[in-house]
């Protein structure tokens, strides 16, 4: 009697144990779920391979943890494009040091005349074949830095060796520097620029700006620096 008594509890605890049991391979189950799912979400997003947990240290939590991208220090760097051409610009040219900012491949000062107050300034830029605009486009450009359109400069076209040069040429009152970051306005200033074109690789820039009475007594030796542009030879 008793065991007939007892059976119905025995058949109970099986049951309850059981339940237990299908219990724990269900949050085994679970478990390793979760775990595929952290996993795969770390190969998507890149996140570190360890895991943070709760308080109990049982379960990692729905936040994974990103690796921090490295921070930019805000400093363009200068190009590092081949220069595929050469000039010649000795005395009276005088060669500048560029800082590691600056965009320009090469700067040369032009002595100021008596009476003006800055030397003239040649600035030579190349982003590489395809890099640094058309024309029309840098010639929009730079006249829009003396407030004025294209047509209120004087424009034409010369050929030195294989090169195809447009030369730019305008005056007035000069605004250097970005848009975003503008310096004091130049009154009395005048630019002569060039845009050399080398069919192996693009556009390269010539941009000699300063007090008008100096660009005018510099414009010679800028004229001899252009017929100097020769490209390389091929290596």
């Amino acid at each position: 009697m008793r065991l007939d008594r007892a059976f119905p509890a025995l058949q109970t605890a099986r049951m309850v144990k059981s339940s237990s049991d299908s219990k724990h391979v269900t949050g085994r189950r679970r478990t390793r779920l979760w775990s595929s799912v952290l996993a795969l979400s770390c190969l998507v997003t890149g996140c570190d391979q360890q895991q943070p947990h709760d308080a109990a240290g049982s379960k990692p939590t729905a936040a994974a943890t990103v690796s921090e991208a490295p921070k930019s220090t805000g400093v363009p760097a200068r190009p590092q494009v081949e220069l595929k051409i050469t000039w010649d610009a000795s005395a009276p040219w005088v060669k500048q040091t560029l800082e590691r900012r600056d965009v320009r491949r090469a700067a040369y000062a032009f002595p100021k005349l008596d009476g003006d107050a800055e030397d003239a300034e040649l600035g030579v830029y190349y982003f590489g074949r395809s890099v640094g605009g058309g024309v029309e486009a840098n010639l929009k450009r730079w006249a829009a830095q003396f407030g004025q359109e294209p047509q209120d400069g004087k424009t034409t076209k010369r050929r030195f060796g294989a090169l195809d040069v447009t030369l730019f040429e305008i005056a007035g009152t000069y605004q250097p520097g970005r848009p975003m970051a503008p310096k004091p306005p130049k009154p009395g200033f005048a630019m002569v620029a060039a845009i050399a074109h080398a069919e192996s690789s693009g556009n390269y820039f010539f941009k000699l700006t300063g007090p008008k009475k100096t660009v005018d007594a510099a414009r010679a030796d800028f004229m001899k620096l252009l017929e100097s542009l020769k490209e390389k030879a091929a290596e």
